[in-house]
C-alpha cells in the first residue's frame, strides 16, 4: 500500500519533514498542519509535479495556504518540486515491478495479446505514471514480448475482480 494515492501524501511529507529538520527546507521551519500526520493530500503533489510556471505558484500556494507556512523561497518551492515527482515516480517504478513479477510468473502469457487492468488514483490521476511504468517494465521483459502488453486503466478493478474470482469458484465447484 505504500505505492497508493491514499500513502504517498505522507511519504512526502515525513521528507519535507526530514529536510526542514536538516534546516535543509523553509530554513528548518514548520507548521502544524506539516506535522500532522496524513495532513498532505496527493493530489498536492500531482499539481506540484506539473507546476511549470516561473514562479512555481501552484506550489507556492500548497506551501503557504495549505500547509500554513510563510514565506517560502523559490529555492524551498524547487525542492517541493523535486519530492513531488520523486514520490511519484517511485510509486509507479515500485508498481511496475509488481506488475513484471505476475507476469513473467506466467511467461506462457507473454507471446500472446496481453492487456494489464490498473485501478487507482495513481494511475489514473498522477502525471506520468503510466509512462514511467511502462518504461520501467520495458526494461524486464525482452522486447518482442513487451509489444505484446497494454496497459490500460481499469476503473473498480477490486470489484471486478472479486466478481471474476466469484464466478471462477462458482464454475469450479459445479
Amino acid at each position: 500500500k505504500m505505492i497508493s494515492g491514499m500513502y504517498l501524501g505522507e511519504i512526502a511529507r515525513n521528507i519535507a519533514l526530514w529536510l526542514a529538520d536538516q534546516r535543509l527546507l523553509l530554513d528548518g521551519r514548520s507548521s502544524e498542519i506539516l506535522n500532522a500526520m496524513w495532513s498532505v493530500d496527493t493530489a498536492y503533489l500531482s499539481s506540484g509535479a506539473v507546476d511549470t510556471s516561473p514562479d512555481l505558484s501552484e506550489i507556492q500556494q500548497v506551501i503557504e495556504k495549505t500547509l500554513n507556512i510563510s514565506n517560502s523561497t523559490f529555492v524551498d518551492r524547487q525542492i517541493f518540486k523535486v519530492i513531488a515527482i520523486l514520490v511519484g515516480e517511485r510509486a509507479a517504478r515500485l508498481s511496475a515491478v509488481g506488475v513484471v513479477a505476475t507476469l513473467t510468473k506466467r511467461a506462457d502469457l507473454l507471446n500472446k495479446p496481453v492487456t494489464v487492468g490498473i485501478d487507482g488514483s495513481m494511475y489514473e490521476h498522477y502525471p506520468y505514471f503510466h509512462d514511467i511504468l511502462v518504461e520501467t517494465a520495458s526494461h524486464f521483459i525482452p522486447q518482442e514480448q513487451f509489444k505484446n502488453i497494454k496497459f490500460t486503466l481499469a476503473k473498480d478493478g477490486s470489484g471486478v475482480g472479486a466478481a471474476i474470482t466469484a464466478m471462477l469458484a462458482a464454475t469450479y465447484d459445479s
